[in-house]
């Protein structure tokens, strides 16, 4: 599981063209990379939850200020099944986890 601008997505606002980070997967061994998130904004921070599912802050620009991230959501590892997880129009805390790394959750 890794972020990547490879589905070729743009954000929506502000000074562009500014390219969409969204989870990707790839093989064991880097082979077969590929998107399985087209949401249309920023995504940060997978991590791999107890029972498989992907767990990943996502910007979200229905109805929320555009500096609070909207928190916690979940996927399968194919990109179906996106949920919210926690926090969705929470203003504390504004992001969780930190950027750039891949973490088992238990």
């Amino acid at each position: 599981m890794f972020l990547s601008t490879r589905r070729g997505g743009f954000h929506r606002c502000g000074r562009g063209p500014c390219a969409v980070y969204t989870l990707c997967l790839a093989g064991p061994d880097g082979s077969n990379p590929h998107p399985i998130s087209y949401h249309e904004t920023q995504e940060w921070d997978p991590a791999i939850l107890h029972d498989g599912r992907i767990a990943y802050t996502r910007w979200d620009y229905v109805d929320r200020n555009a500096v609070h991230y909207q928190q916690l959501w979940s996927a399968r590892p194919d990109g179906t099944g996106v949920r919210i997880l926690y926090g969705n129009n929470t203003l504390n805390p504004v992001g969780s986890g930190k950027p750039g790394r891949c973490r088992v959750l238990t």
